[in-house]
């Protein structure tokens, strides 16, 4: 357990893209997938799937191990959901990274959280949790939030990373490298 609360708290790197053509060079095993319509891009391993659902100000992706599509879901995998404007709505009128920190609060209330940290990162306002979800006569799932909140644009990002519990370990290390290069344009 010492391994995941080191990494929860030293987590993602987020760079800003100067010129959205040019992404680096990704690590062995991936391949990188542009998020056009926000300027952004994620690593999609080798093998995995990446669906796209959404239009204008919200939009989400699931980056997975198996194929939505086909099964209709997924165990391990990632959802990058990308909300423009979030301040301007009418049922927040708060920056972004209010409606983060009230998500994080509302969540405490709900589950007890493994870890959990929030504070500002380059640009942005980011809060971080993980928690198990076990439900009755179903499967735990660990699960990592990611809000990464932009008070400038109004935008914020949820990144959510799960898997199976007996399959987190050898889940995380892919996660990781996932959640370590996400790459987001600051100002979208």
């Amino acid at each position: 357990m010492k391994k995941i609360s080191r990494l929860i708290l030293s987590m993602v790197l987020l760079l800003p893209l100067a010129s959205f053509g040019q992404l680096p060079k990704p690590p062995e095993g991936y391949t990188w997938h542009k998020l056009d319509v926000i300027k952004a891009a994620l690593l999609v391993p080798d093998g995995w799937h990446v669906k796209h659902q959404g239009a204008g100000d919200k939009n989400l992706w699931a980056v997975s191990k198996e194929d939505i599509d086909k099964n209709g879901s997924f165990e391990t995998g990632l959802t990058f959901i990308s909300t423009q404007n979030v301040s301007t709505k009418p049922q927040g009128k708060v920056p972004p990274s209010k409606f983060a920190d009230a998500m994080l609060k509302e969540m405490k209330k709900k589950c007890p959280l493994e870890r959990e940290s929030s504070g500002p990162q380059g640009p942005f306002y980011t809060v971080r949790y993980q928690y198990i979800d076990a439900p009755k006569g179903k499967t735990a799932i660990r699960i990592y939030n990611l809000l990464m909140a932009n008070d400038q644009t109004g935008t914020l990002y949820q990144v959510v990373y799960e898997a199976p519990l007996r399959e987190w370990d050898k889940a995380w290390e892919i996660g990781e490298q996932i959640l370590k290069k996400i790459l987001v344009d600051d100002e979208v």
